[in-house]
């Protein structure tokens, strides 16, 4: 597939017979939120979100990368965090991707619910349309949800992942189909192709705006820690 820029590098290894080995190519990015700066730039609708270095959590301290800043997001007992970010829209002509590294505190504490914990719930205004994908999972059960083209909550699998263990999570989509098209969860691959996701008309100025929630149960308080949130293009 032609993406506007090599699938190898000049640099990259050689055969045995002198000819270049191909590499993996990485698509373009966008836009990159590292945190390595002292204030938080998501704006908060609940909870609170800091930047931090490391953070403990019980008898553990917890690092993105030694030395590396996060992003904590931490409910209120019983209640929600929320945070979001406006930026710029990204080319609409190739496929996007919207990925993070991402740690959550002891599942028992998250309510038992498909909204449990939003990792990615992007909004689009524009101009005319207002697009909205989706992915949920609950920390309880192990379940991993998209929202349909109606905004129903649909079920993709199960795939449970660890309590205080950093994941990797990666949403692909084709804006031009308005379709999922796969979701990455560390080693765990989700096909999403071919299932439209929510497009709708309004008229509203042009942004887009990444979403993270948490839920916690009536007696609990939870956290996300956060780093490396990107979004990509020209994906394959």
């Amino acid at each position: 597939m032609t993406r506007g820029y090599p699938d190898y590098s000049p640099g990259a290894a050689r055969s045995a017979e002198g000819e270049f080995l191909p590499t993996i190519a990485e698509a373009p990015v966008w836009f990159k939120d590292d945190f390595e700066f002292p204030a938080c730039k998501w704006f908060p609708f609940a909870g609170t979100a800091t930047i931090n270095t490391s953070f403990v959590i019980g008898a553990v301290t917890y690092y993105p990368y030694l030395g590396s800043s996060m992003m904590v997001c931490t409910s209120g007992v019983g209640a929600i965090f929320q945070f979001q970010r406006d930026i710029g829209t990204p080319p609409q002509t190739s496929n996007l991707g919207f990925s993070m590294l991402f740690l959550f505190s002891t599942k028992a504490d998250w309510l038992d619910s498909e909204e449990s914990l939003v990792l990615i719930d992007t909004n689009f205004w524009a101009g005319t349309l207002h697009d909205l994908f989706y992915i949920s999972y609950n920390p309880r059960t192990g379940n991993w949800y998209y929202f349909d083209a109606d905004r129903v909550r649909i079920l993709i699998g199960n795939f449970e992942i660890e309590e205080l263990s950093w994941h990797y999570i990666k949403l692909i989509i084709n804006p031009v189909l308005k379709q999922y098209v796969s979701l990455q969860v560390d080693w765990k691959n989700f096909d999403l192709s071919g299932i439209a996701y929510r497009s709708t008309g309004l008229a509203a100025a042009e942004r887009y705006r990444p979403e993270i929630t948490g839920r916690a149960d009536a007696t609990d308080t939870v956290y996300l820690l956060v780093d490396n949130y990107k979004i990509t293009y020209g994906e394959t």
